[in-house]
């Protein structure tokens, strides 16, 4: 009999964490066990799966009324920084009531950004502190710093918001405007796009190419980039006909993370109107850079030069 393999991840693996945040009660002592907590938990569940349970808050996702929808696309792991976007959401929640947040990816780090948001709602700090030391062990490749979410915490502590942040955190109840999906292919991508408002990229590595955020704006949700390598270059198309902000620079002031956040809460404060025009144009940049067309011209253009044969 062929041997059982585990199950994607259900929400008892989120109970678990929840669980065990709420025993941390800002001991930096506790603290100290939530990084091997959550390292026991790989391998318990098959992470190459869609989490069906969060498809379903998703599909009641409200899009013809006020929900207005924030979309990561791409692996859970420290140089994708979507803990920078988790970090930044507290005011963009607070500030857009109907927004949601859809994170479509798997990876080593699905269970420490869960219990990042669970900590930031609880307002414990021993366990934030602990995730930003640690987290990145749980990738398996080296430094567990996670450097960006570290120096973002020392901007809140430095201007004295530390505990404002985590106030709105909880306010917002931020765990439940976030929904996890998980692996998805590209078909599912192809109906979730063209239901958010922004697209977000804040990748720490740098990239190629920016071909998530091409594929996005081709489905009308304009990203948000972090401005560097491959990002850029896409960013450089995207941003034509007055498509903006969609660029945020690591090292911002403030750092990443403010940075990130003033590109969302702009984006979110632009009209209705120039929103649908900011999308049509994104999409329309896409398609005249690297449309079948456009592709097809180069190609035969390589094909046609002297010794391509």
């Amino acid at each position: 009999r062929a041997k059982q393999q585990p199950q994607g991840r259900t929400p008892k693996t989120s109970f678990a964490i929840e669980q065990h945040v709420e025993v941390i009660r800002g001991s930096a002592d506790n603290a100290a066990t939530l990084l091997p907590m959550l390292a026991g938990l790989a391998g318990t569940y098959e992470e190459r799966h869609v989490e069906r349970f969060a498809s379903r808050e998703v599909s009641a996702i409200d899009v013809a009324g006020q929900a207005r929808v924030i979309v990561y696309v791409g692996k859970l792991i420290p140089q994708k920084g979507v803990q920078l976007l988790l970090a930044a959401l507290p005011e963009v929640l607070d500030a857009n009531p109907g927004a949601h947040v859809v994170i479509a990816g798997f990876g080593p780090l699905r269970d420490g950004l869960d219990a990042l948001l669970m900590a930031m709602q609880a307002g414990d700090a021993a366990a934030l502190d602990a995730l930003a030391a640690r987290m990145g062990e749980l990738s398996g490749e080296g430094a567990g710093e996670l450097t960006h979410l570290t120096a973002w915490f020392g901007e809140l502590r430095a201007a004295g918001t530390f505990d404002s942040w985590l106030a709105t955190a909880a306010r917002v109840r931020i765990v439940e405007r976030v929904s996890w999906l998980g692996l998805v292919d590209h078909d599912v991508l192809a109906m979730l796009w063209p239901l958010a408002e922004v697209s977000v990229v804040p990748s720490e590595l740098a990239e190629a190419f920016g071909m998530v955020a091409a594929e996005a704006a081709a489905c009308g949700a304009v990203p948000v980039v972090a401005d560097h390598s491959g990002l850029a270059d896409a960013a450089s198309v995207i941003e034509q006909q007055g498509v903006e902000p969609i660029r945020f620079a690591l090292d911002a002031p403030g750092g990443a993370v403010a940075g990130l956040r003033d590109a969302l809460l702009t984006r979110f404060a632009l009209s209705a109107d120039e929103r649908a025009r900011q999308a049509a144009a994104a999409r329309e940049n896409v398609a005249n850079a690297w449309g079948w067309d456009q592709l097809a011209a180069q190609v035969a253009v390589l094909m046609a030069e002297p010794g391509s044969a």
